[in-house]
């Protein structure tokens, strides 16, 4: 994603902060699912990516972002800092079809914390929406924004028909497993949506 000034981050980043004790019970308690995607550097794991461990119709994966694995090796990291082995079970990117951007990783972990469950509707416009996130390679946060509906420019755009969230993100935002207010996944952070004199926010893949 497009760097902000840190300045200019940190506001924003501030500004789309929730208060755990603002936040819906089911959204708090999906944090024990939440993992960061690390990559190994000389120096140790460096969070390059957010997603969380989710119910699919095979059982519970950690699902991120398609374009957080195709280039190396990955891991995942758990919300208490320990790291996991990670395999790519499936994934799809394509950076002109915007709304398939999802992988499936198996991990160990996924048998020894609950799954999110996935909405079985899409939000309504105007939900309140959150996500568990790790912008520029920080410990998970959590964030909140609001549903915008679907993005239809006219123009057949990449990101035509994905799903906008007014959630601000940077770099390890990607990835994130978006939340409804009953702490269900309704989609993945797959970039962020920063045309000018347009609202801006996070654009979201489809689950798997």
């Amino acid at each position: 994603m497009k760097r902000l000034p840190s300045i200019t981050l940190t506001l924003a980043l501030l500004l789309s902060a929730v208060s755990l004790s603002g936040a819906p019970n089911p959204v708090v308690n999906a944090r024990q699912s939440v993992v960061s995607i690390v990559k190994p550097t000389p120096d140790g794991w460096r969070r390059v990516c957010s997603g969380a461990i989710v119910l699919l119709q095979e059982g519970p994966r950690v699902v991120t972002a398609g374009h957080c694995v195709t280039n190396a090796s990955v891991a995942v990291q758990d919300i208490d800092g320990r790291v996991w082995p990670a395999g790519v079970e499936r994934h799809e990117f394509n950076p002109t079809i915007g709304e398939r951007d999802y992988a499936v990783l198996t991990t160990p972990l996924q048998y020894l914390v609950p799954g999110i469950r996935k909405a079985l509707e899409p939000p309504a416009w105007g939900a309140d929406l959150f996500a568990w996130s790790s912008p520029l390679g920080i410990a998970p946060i959590l964030m909140g924004g609001m549903y915008a509906g679907r993005v239809l420019t006219g123009r057949s755009e990449p990101f035509d028909g994905m799903m906008l969230v007014t959630m601000n993100g940077d770099h390890g935002s990607s990835g994130s497993v978006i939340l409804d207010a009953r702490g269900r996944a309704v989609g993945i952070v797959a970039r962020a949506f920063t045309q000018q004199s347009i609202l801006k926010g996070l654009l979201l893949s489809e689950l798997p």
